[in-house]
């Protein structure tokens, strides 16, 4: 009876899948492993634990401390391992966070808005797109840069780089390492540059009297790259082009 009351409150955690229920949910299972008795049925168990992988729901919320508002967050990036959150805002805070504790490791300011942004694959640098402005005798000018903050052995996070970046529209995270989106109007085209080290992957033309994609996507592996035609490919007619940066042929 102890068995099959196990079975049915798994079973019941995973159908209303209240917030977090994974940690009750494998609880459960393992007590009714456990029990020696003839009714036991090991790929019933494996079933009922397979509900909640891939369930995101599932997790344990992370609540942190003190984040950044909501309305203020242009980007956020997690580190592949999953330990490490960066905020980037409107007003020019970049907050790095722990996933563990969720607190506050680093903060740091600049005169404009940061966004988009993108850890490397061991997690130790991040970058960053950032709106700088210059003080002139004219006014105001601003510029559009690319920053990198790096993590030092202690887990202390400080800026190393910044380098003036035009047409910086997307940064992309892959297994080489993190890639710029770069717009160029005078060429019709988009390249694709590995940040660190300099490594143009490819180009992506842009046909004449169309708008440069406003979305863009790249494998993991960076042989392809996808941009969409459309001003949203949520919008009736939008279309996606894939194209092969090894060949620079569209598939």
């Amino acid at each position: 009876q102890l068995y099959d009351s196990l079975v049915r409150e798994a079973h019941s955690i995973g159908i209303i899948r209240p917030l977090g229920y994974r940690r009750e949910l494998i609880k459960r299972v393992r007590e009714a492993l456990a029990i020696p008795t003839p009714k036991k049925n090991l790929d019933l168990l494996r079933s009922e634990l397979a509900q909640c992988l891939g369930d995101a729901l599932s997790l344990t919320p992370v609540s942190l401390v003190g984040p950044p508002a909501p309305a203020s967050i242009l980007d956020f990036a997690l580190d592949e391992a999953g330990h490490q959150v960066a905020f980037g805002t409107k007003d020019g805070i970049l907050a790095f966070y722990e996933t563990t504790t969720g607190t506050c490791i680093a903060r740091f300011t600049n005169s404009g808005p940061i966004g988009p942004l993108a850890f490397s694959p061991d997690g130790r640098a991040l970058f960053g797109s950032a709106q700088l402005h210059n003080d002139t005798p004219g006014g105001t000018a601003w510029r559009l840069s690319l920053i990198e903050w790096q993590r030092a052995k202690d887990g202390s996070w400080s800026q190393r780089t910044e380098r003036p970046m035009p047409g910086l529209q997307d940064l992309i995270p892959t297994e080489g390492g993190v890639v710029a989106a770069i717009n160029d109007p005078s060429h019709r085209e988009r390249r694709l540059l590995e940040v660190a080290p300099d490594r143009l992957l490819g180009r992506v033309p842009t046909p004449s009297g169309e708008a440069f994609p406003s979305t863009i996507g790249l494998s993991f592996n960076q042989r392809l790259a996808a941009v969409s035609s459309g001003d949203e490919t949520s919008r009736a007619g939008a279309a996606v082009d894939v194209w092969d940066l090894v060949t620079q042929q569209r598939r």
